[in-house]
């Protein structure tokens, strides 16, 4: 059995359906060890649950929905975002016993290949796999994007990861700021034992450019070996004015699911609702911007929505 959780809210069921839809178009199932585990980090509404369930009636799986006690994480910082963001955090001590390995992926990604490939790869004296983020001031070398792991289980416990990452929450400053939450504790705790993957395994705007060479136009060529795309920029391909050249990969599969008739569809005042919203939000935090050079250099190399989200 191949495992692989997910942690949502209800904002983002209809996301992990599309990411589900996925790995089960690119997957081949030749025995019964081929056959997925879906488990579900949540605390979602019975109508999502049930328009996940739905998705048995096309596709062979497993799935659990696991309930998180989110209280769990009240020493650490939320900035006015979703809980759901360290429930991953729990993943080495939720999951039931006879789970030993497990993939983790984001509800932002889409599949482009069989999860077998990287199922496959052997965990042996490591904790974690995962492929590298980008390179920034501060970061340590060895820093992990956390939207697509793999999971050693067996060996995390015995590491003591869920008692470290308590600790940590401890002796957090009332106040502090952390970039990346959870992504930035796990890249705390986790020592070396960390198997780098290869940057097809976790293809971010970071990755895209370094496998095009900055040129998308190769994209043609290369998309069959873009193997998890993640759509890590706030350019979402399910957003209006949404510029991500691999969006059409997203809306596929999410047509495919029980919300397929919100798959890339927007009206004109919608789009024209949620612009404004942008320009309102970018106004407050740079009241200035019309006048800098610099961001009308940025606009002329990223594209205007891009550059204010």
């Amino acid at each position: 059995m191949i495992n692989i959780v997910f942690e949502l809210d209800d904002k983002f069921a209809r996301h992990c359906a599309a990411v589900i839809v996925s790995v089960m178009k690119n997957h081949t199932i030749a025995s019964a060890e081929d056959r997925i585990h879906f488990f579900l980090l949540c605390n979602l509404t019975e109508e999502n649950r049930e328009k996940l369930l739905s998705l048995k009636q096309t596709w062979d799986f497993e799935i659990s929905f696991i309930n998180v006690d989110e209280t769990l994480f009240a020493k650490l910082p939320l900035d006015n975002n979703s809980p759901t963001l360290y429930y991953r955090l729990l993943i080495p001590e939720i999951l039931p016993e006879n789970v030993e390995k497990i993939i983790h992926l984001d509800s932002d990604l889409i599949l482009n290949a069989d999860i077998k490939r990287l199922w496959d790869i052997k965990l042996d004296g490591y904790l974690i796999a995962a492929v590298l983020d980008e390179p920034k001031i501060n970061r340590k070398k060895t820093y992990i994007n956390a939207g697509v792991v793999v999971y050693n289980i067996k060996a995390l416990k015995e590491f003591g990861f869920c008692k470290k990452w308590r600790d940590y929450a401890d002796v957090l400053p009332q106040g502090v700021k952390l970039q990346y939450y959870d992504q930035d504790i796990l890249n705390y705790i986790i020592d070396e034992r960390v198997l780098f993957l290869e940057p097809n395994w976790n293809v971010e705007k970071y990755n895209l450019s370094l496998l095009t060479g900055g040129n998308l136009e190769n994209l043609g060529t290369l998309i069959y070996s873009l193997n998890i795309i993640h759509y890590t920029t706030q350019s979402k391909p399910w957003l209006p004015f949404s510029e991500h050249p691999l969006k059409h990969l997203y809306i596929k599969c999410a047509k495919l699911t029980p919300w397929g008739n919100q798959a890339g569809e927007h009206s004109f005042f919608e789009r024209m609702v949620y612009l404004s919203k942008l320009l309102l939000k970018f106004w407050i935090v740079h009241p200035l911007f019309f006048f800098k050079a610099k961001f009308w250099a940025r606009v002329k190399e990223y594209g205007f929505v891009e550059t204010i989200i």
